[in-house]
């Protein structure tokens, strides 16, 4: 349960991007090709130095509900840190993912690992790198193909693919995300945006393959200055697992 609580965490975090700022000087009915509307979500990309989340998840699989508050340090370039605590404080598990390494401790279990991403992370047929987890952390996902099938509706832009489509909103920022492969999917939602910084503060995602997941976060702070310490070490009287 653990590993699995760690993997929806990490997924959360994906989904927890910072969204593009605002457009304001290319009205829709100018809009003509895909293109034009994915160039204009990556040309407002940011990429900021430091990311500091804190929330509260909810997750449900196979009836089951897990309850945590976390929070999540990101630094461009160099580290994402997670960690989980129970509702009323206790630390469940403690994570830092580098350029090519996950270390994970529980503390429920006091025993710990160390892998490589690719060893930990594999999803849709497809290995995770660091550079994806920190692209998707901090709102600049790729688009996986340049040809998408245009649509526009209610002011909201839809493009299909045959493995993603996306829900963009009249300021360019991204509603919803899906991938799917080989009968699983991904889809992630965000919303409740805040204009002061355009970061959403409700995200949901939906797992769909050998099983279902589905996992909300709502984030209370959000904060882009650097952390005055980030801590990991791994208790000398822990096992470590193999």
């Amino acid at each position: 349960m653990n590993r699995f609580l760690f993997t929806t965490i990490l997924l959360l975090a994906l989904s927890s991007c910072e969204l593009n700022k605002v457009i304001t000087s290319a009205p829709n009915h100018y809009i003509r090709d895909t293109k034009e509307i994915i160039n204009l979500v990556k040309s407002k990309s940011h990429h900021p130095k430091w990311l500091v989340l804190q929330g509260r998840a909810n997750i449900t699989q196979n009836n089951q509900k897990v309850f945590v508050n976390i929070n999540i340090i990101n630094r461009k370039d160099s580290l994402v840190w997670i960690s989980a605590r129970a509702p009323f404080g206790i630390e469940m598990f403690r994570a830092q993912i580098t350029q090519d390494s996950i270390f994970f401790i529980n503390r429920l279990a006091k025993n710990f690992y160390k892998k490589t991403i690719k060893e930990s992370i594999v999803f849709m047929s497809h290995d995770l790198t660091f550079c994806n987890i920190q692209e998707l952390i901090t709102a600049n996902p790729r688009f996986s193909i340049d040809q998408y099938i245009l649509k526009f509706n209610n002011e909201t832009f839809y493009l299909y693919s045959d493995s993603s489509s996306f829900s963009i909103n009249k300021n360019y920022k991204i509603h919803s995300a899906k991938y799917f492969k080989n009968g699983e999917s991904l889809e992630v939602i965000l919303e409740n945006y805040v204009l002061s910084d355009n970061f959403p503060r409700k995200h949901t995602v939906t797992i769909k393959g050998k099983e279902t997941l589905e996992a909300s976060v709502t984030y209370t702070k959000v904060d882009f200055k650097k952390p005055k310490k980030i801590l990991f070490e791994i208790p000398k009287s822990y096992d470590e697992i193999y």
